[in-house]
């Protein structure tokens, strides 16, 4: 299958998932409506795949945060402290959007 006809086709299947819930968080309250109307099954699993797809983020970015503050501390053991503490303030941001993006969807939902 050539990349055009691919990418065609992920686009028809990602378009309703991507609008769905843009168009219920658009007006909330109007929402019922237009999640009636856009298809009421999709709401619940594109809110689903929203939330998995922020901690997948999040734990990839958590991961290189760690990956790369080791390899710091690794380099130059005297920045130990420095880097650590600026690690642990990055995971806190990193955690802190993953909670907020969940507790808004759970609230849309």
């Amino acid at each position: 299958m050539p990349a055009s006809r691919r990418l065609l086709a992920l686009a028809a299947i990602a378009t309703p998932i991507v609008l769905a819930p843009t168009a219920a968080l658009a007006a909330p309250d109007d929402a019922i409506a237009i999640a009636h109307a856009a298809g009421a099954g999709w709401l619940a699993p594109a809110g689903a795949l929203a939330i998995g797809m922020v901690g997948l983020g999040a734990a990839l970015g958590q991961g290189r945060a760690v990956a790369t503050a080791m390899d710091g501390m690794a380099r130059n053991p005297g920045a130990g402290d420095r880097l650590r503490g600026a690690m642990i303030l990055g995971l806190a941001m990193i955690e802190s959007l993953v909670v907020l993006v969940t507790i808004f969807l759970m609230t849309k939902l």
